[in-house]
């Protein structure tokens, strides 16, 4: 009896020890789960999560060694080794770990191979590692056992990871919904991290494609606000290199009678900087772009890399993506732009599309400059021509008027003199001078018999004689080139007092280049000599025009002129008359 109770109570121990047991395994395998969940969770990416899940396992198992095999991007059924390793005894499996990380296996070869294959967990008991080829130096540093575990993603095996131990091992079946578990646990992570990793893709790409078209606009400021070429350009190539990510850009200029390329600006990090095409002894891509008028990349030039100059130029410094876009106006390539860079560049048809924009760019700035040099060319020979053809209005004014030849000229000299000596701007002095050549044109419309009338004129006469003012508006104010310069034909016989024609102005009514064409025009009058007199003596006609201050003439303009004549030692009984009439007025 009491033996019976004796075995009873051992059987009781026994079964409780073994629930105990049970007990603590599944309260083991629910730390372990719990610690990959968690760490799954908080890794910032998967290879932590790899990581930490290596380091969970080897604690759980007492395993010495894991690492990961990871599927393919180029291709899903072929699992390389990643370069995650946990390896707790370094020294002694060194060897081991060297071997594994050169290895790669396909669906259905090799352990990371079968669990792909199988989809599921492969327990050491499952998988014979002596008849793996693989393994033979495992066996000489003491690998007996195996475990492999699936990590599924999207319903496929996107990671495999292993796991060896130095002794013959038998792991529990029931382990293996644990390690599938894992494998889940693992997948969704990589699922997550694939969706942040497309997520932050699409925001980077967005984001290039707003800086992008920020850079685009900056350039259309650039151009369109009449920023000198060389400066638009820069802009360009500075655009160019940082948004497309390489390290050099420059904009090449073609011309097309010899067939050159030139370096018209450049953006280039000073470790690679590519020669110029002014420095190449070969037929590159840059000139082939030219002929051809299409983009090119190394890539597309087949035989080009035969080409040793440039197979050693590019060796040289370390380029190993290029490409050239023409720049096309009007049909007609009238430059490249080339980039490059240190990196094998992969660029994706937004990165194309870029670079021809800024290339379209660049050939509207350099189209645009060509344009606006034609224009200037243009004005220029408009404006010499209209000179021109106020010179020769003038001298036939001169010429027709015999008593009065050469007086255009003189008075059109001083004009401009004293509108400087009053210091006006160069834009006004050009219309004095230009109204000055052509004060008088519009005597042309006055009879000869008046015009060129020896004697005194008569009270009709002289009516027709004055409506040559009027004359010279009629036919100056059709011509806009000729409008800005017509204030001294209109008004050059109006006085400061009002008593002058056609309008009777007065005072500062009177246009200033009118006021300033009067004084040079008396004073030339009167010291010339004409057929029926001599002219005055110089200080007679200072002292005239002296007595018209403040009646015919503008004081201030009188004094400016009398500096400018060398006689300005006696203005202060000009101030002292310019002050009386103003306090008069």
């Amino acid at each position: 009896m009491i033996l019976q109770e004796r075995d009873a109570r051992r059987h009781a121990e026994a079964v409780a020890a073994a629930r105990v047991d049970e007990l603590n395994k599944k309260q083991r395998l629910v730390q372990l789960l719990l610690a990959v969940s968690v760490a799954a969770n908080e890794a910032y990416n998967v290879s932590d999560a790899f990581r930490a899940t290596l380091r969970h396992v080897c604690d759980f198992t007492g395993w010495p060694i894991g690492h990961v095999y990871i599927a393919s991007e180029d291709d899903p059924d072929l699992y390389k080794c990643s370069g995650i390793w946990l390896v707790r005894d370094y020294k002694r499996f060194h060897s081991f770990m060297e071997l594994t990380k050169q290895t790669t296996y396909a669906t259905g070869q090799g352990l990371p191979g079968l669990v792909a294959q199988k989809r599921a967990p492969v327990l050491p008991q499952d998988f014979k590692l002596e008849q793996q080829p693989r393994y033979e130096i495992g066996e000489q540093v003491g690998i007996k056992s195996a475990l492999a575990v699936p990590v599924i993603a999207d319903d496929r095996v996107v990671a495999v990871l292993e796991f060896f131990i130095g002794e013959i091992v038998h792991l529990d079946d029931s382990l293996d919904e644990v390690f599938a578990t894992i494998g889940k646990q693992l997948g969704r992570t990589f699922e997550r991290q694939c969706a942040e990793d497309r997520i932050n893709g699409l925001n980077h790409m967005l984001e290039q494609r707003v800086n992008r078209l920020a850079a685009l606009r900056d350039i259309d400021h650039a151009i369109t606000t009449g920023v000198d070429l060389r400066t638009t350009l820069a802009v360009l190539t500075r655009h160019a290199q940082r948004r497309l990510g390489v390290n050099g850009a420059r904009i090449l200029a073609y011309d097309h009678r010899s067939g050159d390329l030139s370096t018209a600006a450049q953006a280039i990090e000073r470790s690679c900087e590519l020669p110029g095409p002014e420095a190449r002894q070969f037929d590159d891509p840059a000139l082939i772009a030219a002929r051809s008028g299409v983009l090119v990349s190394l890539d597309d030039l087949e035989g080009l890399m035969d080409n040793e100059s440039l197979k050693i130029m590019l060796d040289e410094h370390w380029i190993k993506s290029y490409f050239s876009a023409p720049m096309t106006a009007s049909g007609q390539v009238i430059g490249i732009v080339e980039v490059w860079s240190v990196n094998d560049l992969k660029p994706d048809e937004d990165w194309i599309d870029y670079l021809q924009a800024i290339a379209g760019q660049a050939a509207i700035a350099m189209s645009n400059r060509g344009l606006l040099r034609d224009l200037e060319r243009t004005n220029i020979e408009l404006t010499v021509a209209y000179e021109a053809t106020i010179e020769g209005w003038s001298r036939a004014l001169d010429l027709r008027d015999k008593e009065t030849e050469g007086h255009s000229r003189r008075v059109t000299e001083m004009s401009v003199q004293l509108a400087q000596e009053l210091g006006l701007p160069h834009e006004q002095i050009v219309q004095i001078r230009r109204g000055a050549l052509l004060h008088d044109i519009g005597k042309m419309g006055v009879p000869d018999h008046i015009l060129l009338k020896p004697g005194a004129l008569t009270e009709e006469e002289t009516r027709i004689m004055r409506k040559h003012t009027q004359h010279a508006y009629d036919m100056l104010s059709p011509i806009d080139f000729l409008k800005p310069a017509l204030e001294i034909p209109t008004y050059h016989h109006e006085k400061w007092d009002g008593t002058g024609y056609p309008y009777g102005l007065k005072g500062h009514d009177i246009p200033l280049a009118a006021r300033i064409f009067a004084v040079v025009d008396v004073f030339d009058a009167l010291s010339s000599d004409r057929p029926y007199r001599s002219g005055w003596p110089i200080e007679r006609v200072i002292e005239h025009i002296r007595s018209l201050a403040g009646t015919h003439f503008d004081i201030r303009v009188l004094k400016a002129f009398l500096r400018m004549k060398g006689f300005d030692n006696d203005l202060d009984a000009l101030e002292q008359l310019d002050k009386s009439l103003a306090r008069a007025a």
